[in-house]
Formats: C-alpha cells, structure tokens, sequence
C-alpha cells in the first residue's frame, strides 16, 4: 500500500469516525429530552411540577389546602436557596479569586437545596396523607410523566 493511499484511508477512517461519534451523540441527546425540548421533571422536585401532577391526578382542592399550610417555609427555603446562589456567584467573580470561599459558597448551596427539598417532600407527604388509594396512584402516574417541564437554557 502507498504512502499516499494509507493517508487517504486514514482520513477517511478519522472523518467517518467523527461522522459516527457526532450521530451517536445526537442521538443520545435527543433521547434524553422530550419531544418538545424540556426536560420532564419529577413531582417531587419543584412545587410547579408538584401542582401539575396533582391537579392531573383529581387532587387541586387537596393540594390548595396543603400548599397554604407549606407556603411560607416554602417561600422562605426558596429565598435562602437564591441568596446562596447569589454568594456563590460573587465568590465565583470575586478578586482576588478565593477558592475555598468558592467552595463553601457551593456547599451553602448543597445545604440550602437540601432544604428546600425536605420542605417540599413534607408537603408532598401532607398532600399524599390527604389523598385516596386511586388518587395517590394517580399522583405517582403523573409524577413518573414528569408532573412538570423545565425549560432548556436558552443556547443563544
């Protein structure tokens, strides 16, 4: 074989291989989202989703009276969750860069996320406490769906 004709296969080797990685990547990224470009999100996640799969599953007037009661801690580990997004992104531009101030900005976040969650998992469980056998399956039916869509960053 020639020099010059091992070249030639060795590009056409390499192309078709980045053809190849490039579909299967396309692939694997058009499968991981849903038909209309957001991903679903699970029930238990956010209160938006929540509300979404409850009121799929017949349970609005259960799941009105459960949010007022949860409301105000809601609104209160969704601010402190912010809050900490926002020092984590000040640690994350500040000068001189410190990266343990970084670091304990995201683990503020880790934190306040966890408790965001466990504020939301109590109202699920309260909504849950309220609802019918049928109803709880209806609810665990919608969560599965993805009770919610969380828009896709704007690539722009």
């Amino acid at each position: 074989m020639s020099a010059l004709t091992r070249k030639r296969l060795m590009i056409a080797l390499a192309v078709s291989l980045g053809a190849n990685l490039f579909m299967a990547g396309f692939l694997v990224a058009r499968g991981l989202r849903s038909g209309d470009g957001r991903r679903p999100v699970a029930a238990m996640e956010s209160p938006r989703a929540l509300a979404q799969a409850a009121r799929s599953a017949g349970a609005g007037k259960q799941l009105r009276r459960v949010m007022q009661a949860h409301r105000p801690e809601l609104r209160s580990r969704r601010e402190a969750m912010r809050e900490a997004h926002r020092r984590a992104r000040h640690a994350l531009v500040a000068q001189p860069f410190d990266p343990k101030a970084l670091d304990a900005a995201l683990d503020d976040v880790r934190s306040r996320q966890a408790e965001r969650q466990d504020a939301l998992h109590g109202a699920v469980v309260g909504l849950a406490s309220e609802l019918s056998p049928k109803q709880r399956r209806a609810l665990a039916k919608a969560s599965r769906r993805g009770g919610g869509k969380r828009p896709r960053p704007d690539r722009r």
